[in-house]
């Protein structure tokens, strides 16, 4: 086809004809993309249908692992009693209200005492202070800007710039 044919196709089709042409060949480039992709997708990644258990087995399987444990836990329970009878009954040793009372204060104490000692640790590693300000003389002043205010150096060899530019 010529320049001449297509533009007065072009021209004799209406502008909502050449939308919905668009839109179809989008569609139907979208479309055979898509199922490109899914294509090459099962090639590439193929998946097992899923397995499913019916109800009855689960159930059974469900029963069989809880009957499991609580035959353990059986067999764990006559294995403490044996142990218990052998040993006899254990004696409980009470403290005296005021052995409790000493106790409870060394606690308290002890407890603040740690308290003291980790905010004064996270006080000295979180807070922040400046160094004391310093007056410097016009002396000083002068040599530092002097200092500060010339390049360190003025000119390469040529054997330093060689070795900066990596060329031997």
């Amino acid at each position: 086809m010529t320049d001449r044919s297509t533009s007065r196709i072009l021209r004799a089709m209406s502008p909502e004809y050449i939308e919905k042409m668009n839109m179809r060949l989008y569609c139907e480039d979208f479309k055979a993309h898509k199922e490109r992709h899914k294509a090459s997708e099962a090639k590439l990644y193929p998946t097992a249908p899923p397995k499913t258990l019916s109800t009855a087995a689960m159930h059974k399987s469900v029963m069989r692992l809880s009957s499991n444990e609580m035959e353990q836990r059986a067999q764990n329970s006559e294995k403490l009693q044996k142990e218990l009878m052998f040993k006899g009954p254990r004696k409980v040793k009470g403290l005296e209200p005021s052995d409790m009372e000493v106790s409870v204060h060394r606690l308290y104490k002890e407890a603040c005492k740690h308290k003291e000692e980790t905010m004064a640790l996270l006080e000295d590693e979180y807070t922040w202070s400046p160094k004391p300000a310093c007056r410097l003389d016009k002396e000083t002043k002068k040599e530092l800007s002097e200092r500060l205010s010339r390049p360190k150096r003025r000119d390469l060899t040529e054997e330093e710039i060689n070795k900066i530019l990596e060329i031997s």
